[in-house]
């Protein structure tokens, strides 16, 4: 038997589907479909925060609302699955977001430098070198500006999919117990008796000879 593919795999069919409109859970293989569920599950938290964020532009609040659309429909496409559990604590989940945090704020710094190093350099006397250099700098800081910040949306999706699995785990383990509890054995003892009363009446001869 064949090992769950790798999370980075997992993400990379994910968004391959995403872009396509179409889901075939079966390409990724058997003993990977509770990862690739638990992926979608977080992909849905994740999209459904991006799209609170302020300040997004039309386009992007279309963009991600089509892509939240579609993922909406592959989960209802994999409710069946079970997903893997999540690895990772509550209190890990935290430390990650806060470290992801730290970073969004430095990213920022840099790139309120970066765009005033731009203004400067656009001036007619500037150097052109200087200024595409400046300007390819600025792109790359906000792409990562905007990878770490859809990690952030990725992480706090995490704690509210663990949440909903502790939360049902917790459930079932009460389902257990109560099933197996002493009172409710007794129970089912009591309610069984009469049961095997009856029938011994039933097999009793009415007439005897």
């Amino acid at each position: 038997m064949e090992k769950p593919k790798k999370n980075i795999e997992v993400t990379r069919f994910l968004n391959t589907a995403i872009r396509d409109g179409v889901l075939n859970p079966q390409a990724i293989g058997q003993e990977s479909l509770s990862r690739l569920r638990l992926h979608i599950l977080i992909k849905e938290q994740s999209l459904t925060i991006n799209l609170k964020a302020p300040n997004l532009s039309d386009n992007v609040f279309q963009r991600i609302s089509r892509q939240l659309d579609v993922v909406k429909k592959f989960s209802q496409q994999t409710a069946s699955i079970t997903a893997e559990n999540i690895q990772l604590s509550a209190k890990q989940i935290d430390q990650k977001i806060e470290r992801l945090t730290e970073k969004d704020r430095e990213l920022n710094e840099q790139i309120r430098e970066i765009k005033s190093e731009v203004k400067k350099l656009s001036s007619r006397t500037a150097n052109p070198d200087e200024y595409n250099k400046a300007t390819t700098k600025l792109n790359n800081a906000n792409k990562e500006l905007s990878n770490n910040r859809n990690n952030i949306y990725s992480h706090r999706a995490m704690k509210l999919v663990l949440k909903e699995q502790e939360r049902q785990q917790t459930k079932s383990v009460r389902r257990e117990s109560v099933d197996q509890s002493p009172r409710r054995q007794s129970v089912s003892q009591v309610t069984s008796e009469p049961r095997q009363s009856v029938a011994q009446k039933l097999s009793t001869p009415i007439f005897s000879t």
